[in-house]
């Protein structure tokens, strides 16, 4: 028996019906009710912005260091990785005083150094 190759992406594009069903599923306190012409309002927007694929609204050039300065990309991913790569400069820097990083996820997130005491 032949294997059923599929090539391709299949269309993952929302109709209209099923978005404002999700997008509007985020408000179901009974007090947003008194909102109802606002949120429908903000689902109009947001579907024009996902109809027409305007994923990345603020943009700017991508600068030095990449293969095309000049490409206009998503300023959120341009910060996002610019701090990424301020932290693995902390990291790499040997002169820097060594931390542990503590994550609780129910509490706070505390930095130690090796003595033990909280930053």
């Amino acid at each position: 028996m032949a294997a059923d190759v599929r090539r391709g992406m299949p269309d993952r594009k929302l109709d209209r019906e099923t978005f404002d069903q999700r997008f509007k599923s985020r408000f179901t306190d009974p007090i947003s009710r008194n909102l109802d012409d606002e949120i429908d309002a903000l689902a109009a927007v947001a579907w024009d912005a996902y109809a027409d694929s305007r994923k990345a609204p603020l943009t700017r050039k991508a600068g030095p260091g990449f293969a095309d300065p000049s490409f206009e990309s998503a300023i959120d991913w341009l910060n996002a990785r610019a701090a990424i790569q301020a932290a693995r400069r902390r990291h790499d820097d040997a002169s820097a005083k060594p931390e542990i990083l503590l994550i609780n996820g129910s509490r706070c997130v505390k930095r130690f150094a090796p003595t033990g005491t909280a930053t």
